[in-house]
C-alpha cells in the first residue's frame, strides 16, 4: 500500500520512525478497484455469472497482548514493516503501540466487500 495516509498504523509508524517494506503491486491493466463495485466487476468480467457482493462491517475485539504476537510473528503489513525494522526500530514501534493500545482489549472497526458468483 503506497498510501499511509489517514489510518491509525500509517499514525504509529511515523510516531515510531518506521518505514513499511515496498509492497508488491499488481499491473494497472490487472487491477480493481477495491469496492463492491470493483470486485463485482472483476467477477462478472472474467465470465462468472449471479455476481454478488456487499461490505460488510464489524467491531474486531482482540487483547492487545494477542494483537502484538500477531505483528511479531510478521502477520499483514505491520507484521512485514516490523519484521523489516532494526532493533532500535522494533523496540520504538513496541514503544508506541503499548501507549496507543493501553494493554487492554482493543476494539478495531472492520470493513471486508464479500462477494460470490456462479460458473458456467
Amino acid at each position: 500500500m503506497d498510501d499511509w495516509t489517514g489510518t491509525a498504523h500509517a499514525y504509529a509508524y511515523v510516531r515510531a520512525g518506521a518505514t513499511p517494506p515496498p509492497g508488491q503491486r499488481l499491473l494497472p491493466a490487472d487491477d480493481f478497484a477495491r469496492t463492491r463495485d470493483g470486485l463485482h466487476d472483476l467477477l462478472t468480467e472474467t465470465g462468472l455469472v449471479d455476481a454478488t457482493a456487499a461490505e460488510i462491517s464489524w467491531d474486531f475485539v482482540i487483547a492487545a497482548d494477542d494483537l502484538w504476537r500477531g505483528v511479531e510473528a510478521g502477520i499483514a503489513t505491520v507484521g512485514a514493516t516490523f519484521r523489516t525494522q532494526d532493533e532500535a526500530g522494533r523496540a520504538a514501534m513496541r514503544r508506541v503501540f503499548e501507549e496507543l493500545s493501553g494493554g487492554g482489549i482493543l476494539t478495531l472497526p472492520s470493513t471486508a466487500i464479500i462477494a460470490a458468483a456462479t460458473r458456467r
